[in-house]
């Protein structure tokens, strides 16, 4: 069996996009993923390579869905989600729905473009963003020891692209009475440790996931 994704990443990414969509047949299914990418407007490169997919331009796609129904391409991201869930310790897992479960941001409207109310970020978000929030008061060991102020740092760590607009350290300070600075420096810690959980995660998902033909394997290819 062809694996489905070229790397651990990249399941993890889309498999939490396309289980924040509302199921449905092969064709709008498909639809409704462009248009969730379409909205987010700067993409990254992996973003860039699954929209060119789904749009059927790339003409070697780093993803498999070939043969698979949108239920069972749904089934597939829900196992990826599971593994997340239930094979992963807390403070990783935690990482992995940060970075991932974030939902699609709002889109105002702009030339040529309606506005787009976007994907909300899940309650797996939410959840990892308030326990990592308790965790890191003490494990980066900063001057910030407010929960909110970290919550609202950890924001920012998701969602780059708004960190300016929405988690800048200026407005955040305001908020907190923490200086500017102090807030810099506790970032830097903040998605110093968030990146290392992450890396610890796919380590451990990636034999996982070569094992259940879900992400390539050079092992797993024949000897030509």
């Amino acid at each position: 069996m062809d694996a489905i994704f070229e790397s651990v990443e990249q399941a993890l990414h889309v498999s939490f996009m396309v289980i924040s969509l509302p199921s449905r047949q092969k064709n709008t299914f498909r639809l409704a993923l462009i248009q969730a990418l379409e909205q987010v407007g700067d993409l990254t490169a992996r973003q860039e390579a699954t929209l060119e997919y789904l749009r059927g331009t790339r003409t070697e796609s780093t993803i498999n869905f070939e043969g698979l129904t949108g239920d069972e391409v749904r089934g597939q991201c829900a196992m990826v989600i599971a593994a997340v869930k239930d094979q992963l310790p807390q403070d990783e897992r935690n990482a992995i729905w940060i970075r991932y479960a974030r939902g699609i941001p709002a889109r105002p409207p702009k030339a040529g473009q309606s506005a787009s109310p976007g994907v909300p970020p899940s309650a797996e978000w939410k959840r990892g963003v308030f326990e990592m929030a308790s965790k890191l008061r003490s494990d980066v060991g900063t001057a910030v020891t407010d929960r909110n102020t970290i919550m609202a740092l950890i924001a920012g760590h998701a969602f780059p692209q708004q960190r300016e607009a929405e988690f800048s350290y200026a407005s955040i300070a305001r908020e907190s009475g923490y200086a500017v600075r102090t807030l810099e420096r506790t970032a830097f810690k903040v998605r110093k440790r968030l990146r290392e959980l992450e890396q610890n995660a796919v380590q451990r998902l990636t034999p996982m996931f070569q094992r259940d033909g879900v992400v390539f394997s050079e092992e797993l290819q024949p000897v030509l």
